[in-house]
């Protein structure tokens, strides 16, 4: 498990430390696989609480969607800000 659950907070076991580098916001932070396990887990906490109703996604169209926010904007990762550019 690479995240946990205590009195209804999920939290990963390197939330003090996970750190991006804002001068190559685009730089991969941790491989697919341990991103795609952390994922299902705060989706399956998030269904569990009753938060979402399933904790299923399309995988191919939120990798087109990182893509495509790679290509459109210069912001760190996957994020969406109010700033505009």
């Amino acid at each position: 498990m690479t995240g946990e659950r205590c009195n209804g907070e999920f939290r990963t076991a390197d939330w003090d430390t996970y750190r991006m580098n804002t001068r190559e916001p685009f730089v991969e932070l941790e491989a697919p696989e341990a991103e795609i396990a952390l994922v299902d887990e705060a989706l399956a906490a998030l269904k569990d609480a009753g938060i979402i109703q399933r904790s299923s996604y399309d995988q191919a169209a939120f990798e087109a969607h990182r893509e495509a926010v790679r290509e459109s904007f210069e912001i760190p990762w996957t994020a969406i800000s109010p700033r505009r550019e």
